[in-house]
């Protein structure tokens, strides 16, 4: 019973001092969401696209509030908000001994989902770890400054051999409150996620897991592999072919595969948006190359 292929819904890119980063992004182009907190302890400012996906940017800003992984539960359980504090953690462990700020970036890829239980099924099926779905409720506050509620539930995925990367599926119990033209247009009329983009030492080697999760086959593609779906792209690239195609990014893979670049598409004739490569160190671990 595979997983029926479906769209991207968003990233998550943790980052340790979130209005920081909203700034940075908002320099970057993008009308961001109002800061909204999450009940386990994050906080996010969401850059929506017309295309129906968008940008999460997180911070663990309260702790105390986290719950734990419970692997050995029944059913497992898989916490999104110790995720994100693992994923910040050790990367300012690894880089803090060499004296540089904490890392940052990409810790989550996540496609859209209507039946969250099927998803879970679908998972199991294919031979993936099978956690327990996590349906939740928070705050937001609407274009007129009008507060309001959103609810989801999540379906996760991961790999034994991708700690610093998760992935889920989304259901948006209440998509007309959520989605709103007000957040969607861009001052780099950016209308949607295109890619997104893994490096690891050995591509072929997550081709089924890859499969698995997008419900849609890994090809062999420019240096690594490619599952591909209406348009929309999840790659897996060498080191190398990372490198060629992002002026020279080079993650760490250490500690196995890492997100580290996206493509955005922008509308034709955009007023205000550069086709320059967004190094990643310029916005927060994450490389961002524009397509249009």
């Amino acid at each position: 019973m595979p997983k029926n292929p479906t769209g991207f819904d968003h990233i998550v890119v943790a980052v340790h001092d979130l209005e920081a980063a909203a700034a940075r992004y908002t320099q970057l182009g993008f009308t961001l969401t109002p800061r909204a907190e999450h009940p386990w302890g994050t906080a996010n400012h969401i850059a929506q696209f017309s295309n129906g996906s968008f940008i999460e940017l997180l911070e663990v800003d309260r702790p105390h509030l986290l719950s734990e992984h419970a692997f050995a539960a029944s059913p497992a359980r898989f916490s999104f908000g110790a995720h994100n504090r693992d994923f910040l953690e050790a990367g300012h462990q690894a880089i803090a001994a060499e004296g540089a700020p904490g890392a940052e970036g990409m810790s989550m890829m996540v496609y859209k989902g209507e039946d969250a239980s099927a998803d879970a099924r679908a998972f199991a099926a294919s031979g993936l770890p099978t956690y327990e779905t996590f349906p939740f409720e928070r705050a937001t506050t609407l274009p007129d400054g009008t507060p309001a509620r959103v609810a989801f539930e999540l379906t996760f995925a991961t790999h034994p051999a991708m700690p610093r990367a998760a992935f889920f599926t989304c259901h948006n119990k209440f998509p007309d409150v959520f989605w709103k033209p007000a957040f969607q247009t861009h001052a780099n009329s950016a209308t949607g996620l295109r890619e997104v983009v893994m490096a690891a030492t050995a591509p072929s080697d997550y081709a089924d897991f890859a499969q698995a999760v997008t419900g849609v086959p890994a090809q062999a593609h420019d240096g690594g592999i490619a599952c591909v779906h209406d348009g929309q792209t999840l790659s897996i690239l060498t080191p190398d072919a990372t490198a060629a195609r992002f002026d020279g990014l080079a993650p760490d893979l250490d500690r196995g595969p890492v997100f580290c670049a996206i493509v955005i598409d922008v509308a034709d004739a955009p007023t205000n948006a550069s086709r320059a490569l967004i190094p990643a160190e310029a916005a927060h671990g994450l490389a961002i190359a524009w397509n249009g």
